[in-house]
């Protein structure tokens, strides 16, 4: 069964079990870098919220062997827990702007690729790179479950961007505090990241400081200084790329000025420019990088950028 004749046959089947105020329909959620995911939306008149059940895993289950009239059961039981009033955890905080406020982060998507998608979404431009706002799902049994902003949400909630940026910033200074350190440094600490992770998930925020206490580790006299920029969590760490202050306290650390190469949305590799490393050969490895070993949607950006510490300020390189 082609994937189309899926999403149209279980959207029937679904409607006919029905309590009649529930409406099923298929909607294409625009992801990151154009990546689209079908999900089975639930609609009804009396719920404030519409749950959404991605439609890609039910498909492949069907591929696998599953029956369609399983498959369909499964679903509905699934859309009973999500509900409001059923199983899953209550969102309906999303639309209480204090809670929003206190949950939300701030992470950053490339902005040539997602310009669809950045139509409707709050964001700060940022070179080629746009910042955008999630609020983190601290209740959610889903450990790295978030929304997005849109700017539906906001409008509703009566939030000015400039106060959810405000908000955002310094939500993620204390939930993902910046981590800095050669590449060394980085495989050593995941060896002990688990420990760092489970703290996290449990509810505890850092008060650390901006740049993390392990840019002070010396590099031996045989190591190449590279350094990796993420978060505590080496989740959507990217982002601390787009702060002035770290791009500050990095040049202070490595020296002199440098380049930086967007790995993914979760980290970026630092290179000196005492190096001698050619910008076209880098651009070249953060493209090759992204075209074989990431998933589209966890591209940053085909390009690089350097920090002249003189300046103080990121500049962007395409490249040929």
């Amino acid at each position: 069964m082609r994937y189309q004749e899926f999403l149209e046959k279980t959207v029937h089947r679904l409607n006919e079990m029905s309590d009649g105020k529930t409406v099923v329909e298929v909607c294409i959620q625009q992801q990151n870098n154009g990546v689209q995911d079908a999900r089975f939306v639930f609609r009804n008149p009396d719920e404030p919220l519409s749950p959404a059940i991605g439609a890609a895993p039910c498909y492949d289950a069907c591929q696998r062997g599953m029956g369609m009239e399983e498959m369909c059961r499964n679903i509905w039981k699934v859309y009973l827990e999500k509900k409001p009033g059923g199983n899953a955890e209550d969102m309906s905080f999303l639309y209480d702007a204090k809670q929003v406020l206190q949950n939300v982060v701030c992470r950053v998507i490339n902005h040539d690729y997602n310009e669809e998608l950045l139509q409707d979404v709050p964001h700060r431009r940022y070179l080629n790179l746009a910042v955008v706002y999630y609020c983190v799902l601290d209740r959610s049994r889903l450990v790295e479950g978030s929304v997005m902003i849109s700017g539906e949400l906001l409008k509703h909630l009566g939030i000015s961007v400039r106060e959810l940026d405000r908000f955002a910033r310094e939500n993620t200074r204390r939930r993902s505090p910046v981590q800095f350190g050669t590449i060394r440094s980085a495989m050593e600490d995941l060896l002990t990241m688990g420990d760092c992770v489970r703290e996290s998930r449990n509810g505890a925020i850092s008060t650390e400081p901006t740049i993390h206490t392990e840019v002070d580790q010396m590099i031996a006299e045989d190591e190449v200084p590279l350094y990796v920029l993420t978060n505590r969590e080496r989740m959507y760490g990217a982002y601390w790329m787009t702060d002035p202050e770290v791009q500050e306290r990095m040049a202070a650390r490595i020296g002199e000025d440098y380049y930086i190469l967007p790995s993914s949305l979760h980290e970026c590799m630092v290179v000196p420019v005492s190096l001698g490393w050619p910008a076209q050969g880098l651009i070249d490895m953060v493209r090759d990088v992204n075209r074989e070993c990431l998933a589209r949607e966890e591209v940053l950006a085909d390009t690089i950028y350097y920090y002249s510490a003189k300046e103080k300020k990121l500049s962007l390189i395409s490249g040929r």
